[in-house]
């Protein structure tokens, strides 16, 4: 596993001048300023997910007192002590998606997440993804309703189907029981609600809107907000329910 957001390709660093309305970003550019390990959470008892080298360019999440947040290349949180970490005046971004085209039936194209067409349908559930993708960028808020400010995964889908005029609630375990169900995951179409288990299969932690191509349009805590993922076999892992 890296310890950081690879800054290639998609990915770059930019002087800390102003939003990019083309670029969502990331975080801030940080670098090590010696040999360090980065944990799975702020605490030098937990798992060690990778040592760092001296020089090594991280993407800083987030600087809380003693522990600093890293974005992990998988979009996962990392942390390293602030003092082992120097702040650079650079932030790190990524283009913005482009919208993707209708759901195939019989499964799901694995293509980039920056590919496909436009949702270009004026049905419900295309309307509803056009209008989430005017948000891209939008932070990851924990209980935050804001589609602007801040917001969560729950509340990101309840505010763009109220936007509609449609009512759900507001927790994602309790959004999964609303809706006709989509037993064949083939046949899902745009606009269908995506929910998701933990790792123990317990109960749903999330969910997201499908859009399309096998993409999902969703507030990510891990991306640091409102972006667009690939349904691959990591999220069909864990996807266990779908509403329309």
């Amino acid at each position: 596993m890296f310890a950081c957001l690879m800054l290639a390709g998609t990915s770059e660093a930019q002087r800390d001048t102003g939003r990019n309305p083309k670029r969502a970003k990331v975080g801030k550019l940080g670098q090590l300023n010696q040999k360090s390990p980065i944990y799975s959470k702020p605490d030098r008892g937990s798992r060690i997910l990778y040592r760092g080298d001296s020089q090594l360019y991280v993407v800083m999440k987030s600087i809380d007192g003693d522990w600093v947040t890293l974005v992990m290349a998988d979009g996962t949180s990392g942390y390293v002590e602030t003092k082992y970490v120097d702040s650079l005046p650079y932030e790190v971004n990524v283009k913005k998606p482009t919208p993707v085209a209708v759901a195939t039936r019989g499964g799901f194209e694995r293509r980039g997440n920056r590919g496909g067409s436009p949702v270009l349908g004026d049905d419900l559930g295309s309307q509803i993804v056009r209008m989430g993708m005017n948000y891209i960028g939008t932070p990851y808020v924990w209980g935050g309703n804001s589609l602007s400010g801040g917001i969560d995964c729950s509340g990101f889908v309840q505010q763009l189907f109220r936007a509609r005029s449609i009512s759900l609630p507001r927790t994602a375990q309790e959004q999964s029981y609303v809706g006709m169900p989509v037993d064949n995951f083939s046949d899902l179409r745009v606009g269908d609600r995506l929910y998701f288990t933990d790792s123990k299969r317990a109960r749903i932690t999330h969910t997201g809107i499908y859009m399309g191509n096998g993409h999902f349009i969703h507030s990510s805590n891990g991306l640091n907000g409102i972006y667009t993922s690939a349904l691959n076999d990591r999220w069909m892992r864990i996807l266990v329910n779908v509403r329309r």
